[in-house]
């Protein structure tokens, strides 16, 4: 008998602790997934995550995948011909560009239709960087970098120095930075050389929210520069072989493969922590906490100063490189061709992740709001003093303001340079609701609807996609036939409209009879339906075509604009 008491004994002893050394195991492993899904073979490069939350990621069939955040179920697929390469990144207006592997870049719509093409003659060396109007820049492995504009035309190429070492990133400025072996170099938006400075050894770019542009080596070693390419500080220290970079305020904060977290400031201050070797590169939370895959295959949440870490959950094959969107999903693919979604923290405003932010576009341009870029110029002289036309009661002073960016035609670059923020004035003009009217000089007159409408004209011809939210915004408030008719150009230039804002903008104008019966405003809205169906495709576009229809159905537009519509 007591034989059996010590058997039974025994037995719920080890039931107890198998019990107990299973609730460890399950507590260290953290959360389950949110959704998890194959897609068709191993996930060959890194992922990315459009303006809407889309994901998009390339597999190992040939095929750019898009996902949605909620389930992870396939929206569409395109499958362009050929083997895709690693090269994946979306632009702020949603448009998706991909590589195959016979030097195609192609560039896909929202809704997953492909745009254009264009067939360039060596492959792609790096990742590519995007500015907010859908420019694409990108290096060649026969040192050149080139740019094409969001038709798919080359705008321009430029002969590098040395072969390449580093992604190209791009400032709010609008200043492109690309490192060589032989230094860094930079150069505006129209291909034009601005300046280059002999640092060697460079092999990755990150641009903070000032515009400050860091460098850093393979050994760890960290050089900041200003965008006039002056030196601001050598960190001097070779911290080891880098995983993870990321800049947060005034610092910029390394992790090494080896674990070392090293964090440097411009006053000259080093910190070093210790903290547990990272498998993959990772990110910085809002939190101040670095999160990254450690060894183990645990995603690892590390409050470095304080030493204390957290394990948000744990995966069952060797992860990739994941990406934090804005909410804190965390996503990745893994060695046993699954694609995974956890919840993780959000990541820090700034450079926080590999190519900056969750659409891999290498640059924080787009990222600043028309506010916060109003604030990084608001002590700069040249801005007090065109403020001043943008706030004057005369429109006569406001059309002044106008003429003179138009005075600079085609050149951009040149007006980059002299007016950088000369389309934030232009959004601000759009504004002003004074709707007086004013003599000038030579007996003419001059309003405000019409210094409405200029401004308008001038952010459409040069397509200004920052500019879209403003348009849409002032569009609610306007009366005015001629001001909303150049605001529907507007935003038919841009084209861009992933979220259907601007196509419901438009909608509310077709919806008003009154605002129909205006031929100019009516034959507008129909030629900006067009050209954002085109530019889009998917859901948006038989959006646009259902109002395109209510145009040409409506009795009191006008029969001459109907036919004009219907011939082209």
């Amino acid at each position: 008998m007591d034989r059996k008491r010590q058997g039974l004994y025994l037995v719920l002893f080890i039931v107890i602790f198998s019990a107990s050394l299973m609730g460890e195991s399950e507590a260290d492993q953290g959360q389950e997934a949110l959704w998890k899904r194959a897609v068709g073979g191993k996930i060959t490069s890194w992922q990315a995550v459009g303006p809407d939350g889309t994901i998009y990621l390339i597999g190992d069939d040939r095929a750019l995948h898009a996902l949605s955040p909620r389930s992870g179920k396939d929206l569409w697929l395109y499958r362009p011909g050929g083997r895709l390469t690693s090269f994946l990144a979306v632009s702020a207006d949603g448009t998706v560009y991909i590589q195959n592997s016979e030097n195609v870049i192609f560039a896909v719509n929202p809704g997953g239709e492909a745009r254009w093409k264009c067939i360039v003659d060596s492959p792609v060396q790096q990742m590519p960087v995007l500015t907010p109007e859908g420019t694409v820049i990108f290096l060649l492995d026969k040192g050149v970098m080139a740019a094409l504009s969001r038709k798919g035309e080359i705008l321009w190429t430029l002969e590098l120095d040395s072969m390449p070492t580093a992604s190209p990133v791009i400032d709010y400025r609008g200043q492109v930075y690309v490192a060589v072996e032989e230094g860094i170099i930079c150069c505006n938006l129209e291909g034009e050389r601005k300046w280059s400075l002999g640092i060697s050894g460079i092999n990755r770019l990150a641009v903070d929210r000032t515009g400050r542009i860091f460098g850093l080596t393979e050994s760890g070693r960290i050089r900041s520069l200003s965008h006039e390419g002056k030196l601001i500080w050598d960190s001097g220290t070779d911290a080891g072989k880098v995983v993870t970079l990321a800049l947060r305020e005034d610092d910029v904060l390394i992790q090494t493969e080896s674990g070392v977290i090293f964090r440097a400031d411009s006053r000259g201050g080093e910190s070093f922590y210790q903290g547990l070797a990272p498998l993959t590169s990772g990110y910085l939370s809002e939190e101040g906490r670095l999160c990254f895959f450690d060894e183990n295959n645990r995603f690892i949440s590390l409050d470095f100063e304080k030493g204390e870490e957290r394990v948000l959950f744990t995966v069952p094959a060797v992860p990739s490189l994941p990406l934090v969107t804005e909410r804190g999903l965390i996503l990745f693919g893994a060695s046993d061709w699954r694609f995974y979604a956890f919840k993780g923290e959000r990541p820090d405003r700034g450079w926080s992740q590999f190519r900056a932010n969750p659409r891999r576009d290498g640059s924080l341009y787009s990222v600043l709001s028309p506010e916060a870029k109003e604030e990084l110029y608001r002590d700069d002289s040249r801005w007090i003093f065109y403020n001043y036309f943008v706030t004057s009661e005369n429109s006569r002073e406001q059309m002044e303001l106008v003429e003179e960016v138009r005075s600079y035609g085609d050149d951009r670059a040149l007006l980059e340079e002299e007016v950088p923020f000369w389309d934030l004035l232009m959004m601000k003009l759009t504004e002003s609701r004074d709707d007086r009217t004013y003599m000038v000089g030579d007996g003419g007159y001059t309003d405000n609807p019409l210094v409405r409408s200029e401004a308008y004209l001038i952010l459409g011809e040069w397509a200004v996609f920052p500019a879209r939210n403003s348009i849409i915004s002032q569009m609610r408030q306007e009366k005015d036939p001629l001001v909303l008719s150049s605001a529907c150009y507007a935003l038919g230039q841009i084209a861009s409209d992933w979220d259907g804002k601007s196509t419901d903008a438009i909608g509310r104008i077709i919806r008003n009879p009154r605002f129909l019966a205006d031929p100019r405003l009516a034959e507008t809205t129909g030629r900006a339906l067009e050209s954002i169906m085109l530019y889009n495709g998917g859901e948006v576009a038989a959006q646009c075509w259902e109002y395109y229809g209510m145009i040409l159905e409506s009795p009191v537009v006008d029969e001459g604009v109907k036919e004009r519509l219907l011939a082209e």
